[in-house]
């Protein structure tokens, strides 16, 4: 027994010694974080990263991403009836001798065929409608009359866009993980263009307004979780949280931008044209960080 406990304290001793040799002669690799500290992770150059594209890059991405939520809005309407103008009535009298009610507001859909006083018959609007700018000066729904009988039609086109969207993020994400987050973030804000771009010119052919917006769907989400990845990894570990930080605020922040701009501009078509140069801007910056 005695000679059996020697042997083993021998072989744990040997087996010791051998780990020691080994860590000694192993070569030690530091950290990443390590690095991080030695070089800075607060330099110039993760302050200009971090103010592009964690600040200014959320808050374009979105309100290019909302700008199409709002721009999409079917505002309030009824038919248009014409004869108006050659009379002294207000809107309101003028649309309760011409408009029929249906529970206790006006109709969207349906005019009198004469005047309401002479008992005349309720028909579909003969004449298009008109819509209430009070909020949106001038939609998609409203240019192109997606009302009434085609109403679907923005349901239809916001449901294909919501879906297609999905699984074309989850592809560039797939691009992302392949060919680096740098490439992906110069796919995303050139997609934006070219989505906003297409929409303008396609509203009358729904097949390519779908896709338009499918692809501003699809790299919204990638853009956000690219910049932050980049942002993160190159920052110190006591500073990560601060990206973060800076990505939450800019996300309100570019949805308020993209209300007040529905606000300022007379048509959607101007706010789009608006979100493609706050996209231009942030394009140019994509050049100048390397």
């Amino acid at each position: 027994m005695r000679n059996l406990a020697h042997e083993g304290d021998s072989i744990a001793f040997q087996t010791v010694h051998q780990t020691n040799e080994y860590h000694q002669d192993r070569e030690v690799v530091p950290a990443f974080e390590d690095i991080m500290d030695v070089i800075g992770s607060r330099g110039k150059f993760q302050k200009r990263l971090n103010t592009v594209f964690i600040c200014y890059g959320t808050i374009v991405n979105v309100l290019s991403s909302q700008m199409y939520n709002f721009v999409m809005q079917t505002p309030d309407h009824w038919c248009h009836v014409p004869g108006r103008e050659f009379t002294n009535l207000t809107l309101d009298e003028w649309k309760s001798a011409t408009i029929p009610k249906e529970g206790g507001t006006f109709s969207k859909c349906l005019m009198y065929n004469g005047s309401a006083l002479d008992g005349a018959s309720e028909v579909p609007c003969q004449h298009g409608w008109e819509y209430d700018d009070t909020w949106y000066p001038l939609t998609v729904p409203s240019e192109m009359n997606w009302v009434c009988d085609d109403m679907h039609i923005v349901s239809d086109v916001m449901f294909y866009a919501q879906n297609i969207g999905a699984v074309l993020g989850l592809l560039f994400g797939y691009m992302g993980d392949m060919y680096g987050r740098r490439p992906l973030q110069l796919a995303c804000v050139v997609m934006h263009v070219v989505s906003r771009v297409a929409m303008l010119c396609t509203p009358s052919l729904l097949p390519l307004f779908v896709v338009a917006e499918s692809l501003g769907v699809g790299v919204a989400g990638v853009m956000l979780e690219s910049a932050v990845s980049v942002g993160t990894e190159l920052t110190g570990i006591r500073n990560r949280s601060c990206i973060n930080c800076m990505a939450c605020i800019g996300i309100p922040i570019g949805l308020v931008s993209a209300c007040l701009c529905v606000q300022m501009f007379p048509s959607w078509k101007h706010s789009l044209l608006f979100a493609v140069l706050c996209c231009l801007i942030l394009l140019l910056f994509c050049g100048g960080i390397n």
